[in-house]
C-alpha cells in the first residue's frame, strides 16, 4: 500500500494557488484542501490550517523532515499529472460555433462544441450579476431536479479538470467576442 497518495487539479485562473486537492496517507485518511502555492522563488504545499490571535496554524503537518520530503514528492508528482493531462487536447481540435442573443438579460450567447465526433449543444454564455458590466463566463448544459434544498442544477456534461474548464471557457469567449466584432 501507497503510504501517502495525491490527487490535484489546476487552478490556472487563480493569481496564488496553482492547484488544490486531496492527500490520502496510508488508506486511512485524507487530508482536504491541500494548495500548491505560487512562492517567490519555487511554489510550495501549503496544509489546510485556521487563523488564529493574528497568526496561521497548520491543523495538519508532516511530523518528520522524511514524510515532508515524501508528501512533497508525492503532491508534486499528483501536480505533474494535472498538468499534462490536457495537453493533448488543443483548441485546433475543438470547433465551436455561437448564435448570439440579444434580449437584454444576461444570456448573450449559446455555444455548440465538437470535438473527436462529438457535439454539445446549449453551453450558454452569461454576463456575471453584480460584476462589471459585460464580465461573461460559460455554463455547461445542465437540467433541473427538485431536491431537498429545492431547486437543484446539475451538469448534464462537463469538463474532466480544472485546466479542461479553463481552456473550454477561454475558447468560447474568445469564439464569442469574434463572433460579436464579426456582427459589428
Amino acid at each position: 500500500m501507497e503510504k501517502i497518495k495525491a490527487e490535484m487539479h489546476l487552478l490556472p485562473e487563480n493569481d496564488k494557488v496553482l492547484a488544490v486537492g486531496n492527500v490520502t496517507i496510508m488508506g486511512f485518511v485524507t487530508v482536504k484542501n491541500v494548495r500548491v502555492m505560487k512562492g517567490k522563488d519555487e511554489p510550495y504545499i501549503s496544509m489546510p490550517g485556521e487563523y488564529q490571535n493574528s497568526e496561521w496554524r497548520n491543523t495538519v503537518y508532516a511530523a518528520s523532515p522524511e514524510m515532508q520530503e515524501e508528501l512533497k514528492k508525492t503532491v508534486f508528482a499528483a501536480l505533474k499529472e494535472a498538468v499534462t493531462q490536457d495537453l493533448d487536447i488543443r483548441k485546433e481540435d475543438v470547433n465551436i460555433k455561437i448564435v448570439p442573443v440579444n434580449n437584454g438579460n444576461k444570456l448573450k450567447g449559446i455555444a455548440t462544441l465538437e470535438l473527436f465526433g462529438m457535439k454539445v449543444t446549449g453551453i450558454k454564455i452569461l454576463e456575471k450579476s453584480g460584476g462589471g458590466k459585460g464580465e461573461l463566463y460559460v455554463s455547461m448544459p445542465q437540467y433541473k431536479t427538485i431536491g431537498k434544498n429545492g431547486v437543484e442544477w446539475h451538469d448534464v456534461v462537463y469538463p474532466t479538470s480544472s485546466l479542461a474548464r479553463w481552456n473550454l471557457s477561454e475558447w468560447v469567449l474568445e469564439a464569442y467576442r469574434e463572433q460579436m466584432r464579426v456582427r459589428q
